[in-house]
């Protein structure tokens, strides 16, 4: 998914939790008064009722729906904290006063306890900030600047990932480099043409840029990364059409090779008072056969037509049994020997 199908996809979760929230507010508003219990004694009984903002926040955390934090799996702690942090402000108001309710309602029971545990004894008195802080000093993976700089210019784009996935790497490994705004453009810049394992794509920036300073109306500027990364996401577009261009031409010539191919050339049928190699009805000795000198283009044997042509399918022999009476008709033995008598 995208990131504007993700967004919509919170708002309509936001926008059914808003229509719930507003539903349980009526209810609490319309409710019918009921009189007050009495002791055996005639007093009035304590009871304890909700209060409409309470019943909000209790429907509010039920129906928020926002992914458990998990601790073992690979999605860090800040991205976690980030989505969060977006559901919350998409939410409105009445997400961001309870945020700290909702953010307890994402952890798992051993996280709840490791946090509780680690703010005691002002776990009860804690804000927000205080939690998240706290989870990002626990779960955030360390990681030195040395580490981080290595992994940063270590990274190649793999052969299969688009362009802007690779950008994408680039930054996130860069948070950790330590670069001012200054130089973090630079060094992406920098990284993101050396790492784009594309030859031609390559070959042509440098040929362009080969001193990465750009000349316009006479004024001399730095490439920027935006100028770079333009041009490698237009050459990967314009060779996703190539190659859908050159599926199409390959299906579409499969197809017609198989129409051909099912077009099967006629075939005939000899019977046993036909030469069997030129497909007249009078049998004749060979030497009085038209096709004695003819070179068959189908299997290319000398001594019969391509109409007679048994090997390759072109023609085939009647099974039919001779009749007793007719002694003209000899009995054909085997297809070999045919083939024999045909060459």
């Amino acid at each position: 998914m995208n990131p504007e199908q993700i967004d919509q996809l919170l708002r309509n979760q936001v926008s059914q939790q808003q229509q719930i929230t507003e539903i349980l507010k009526f209810l609490v508003e319309t409710r019918i008064t009921t009189p007050t219990p009495l002791n055996n004694n005639g007093t009035e009984l304590q009871v304890t009722t909700s209060t409409p903002t309470e019943i909000n926040k209790i429907a509010i955390i039920n129906n928020f729906r926002g992914d458990k934090f998990e601790p073992s799996s690979n999605s860090s702690i800040e991205n976690f904290i980030e989505y969060f942090e977006a559901k919350c402000r998409i939410g409105g108001e009445s997400y961001l006063n309870i945020q700290k309710d909702l953010l307890l309602s994402c952890l798992k029971p051993e996280t709840y306890h490791e946090i509780k545990t680690a703010l005691i004894p002002s776990f009860e008195n804690s804000t927000y900030d205080d939690i998240k802080n706290k989870l990002l000093d626990i779960y955030k993976t360390r990681k030195t600047r040395y580490k981080a700089l290595t992994e940063f210019w270590s990274c190649i784009r793999d052969t299969c990932e688009s362009m802007e996935h690779y950008a994408n790497r680039l930054k996130e490994l860069s948070k950790d480099c330590g670069y001012d705004d200054t130089i973090l453009e630079r060094q992406l810049r920098d990284r993101f043409a050396t790492g784009l394992n594309h030859q031609q794509l390559q070959i042509e920036l440098r040929q362009k840029w080969p001193d990465l300073i750009d000349t316009q109306n006479g004024i001399k500027t730095e490439v920027t990364f935006l100028q770079l990364f333009a041009i490698a996401q237009s050459r990967e577009l314009a060779e996703a059409d190539i190659n859908t261009e050159c599926n199409i031409n390959r299906i579409s010539n499969k197809t017609g090779n198989r129409k051909e191919e099912n077009i099967r050339k006629p075939t005939r049928k000899l019977r046993l008072d036909q030469c069997r190699r030129c497909g007249k009805h009078n049998r004749h000795s060979f030497n009085k056969c038209e096709a004695r000198n003819h070179e068959c283009t189908e299997c290319g044997v000398i001594g019969h037509f391509e109409s007679c042509c048994i090997k390759t399918g072109r023609a085939y022999l009647d099974n039919y049994k001779p009749l007793k009476n007719q002694l003209s008709f000899r009995k054909i033995g085997t297809y070999t020997e045919l083939q024999k008598e045909q060459i």
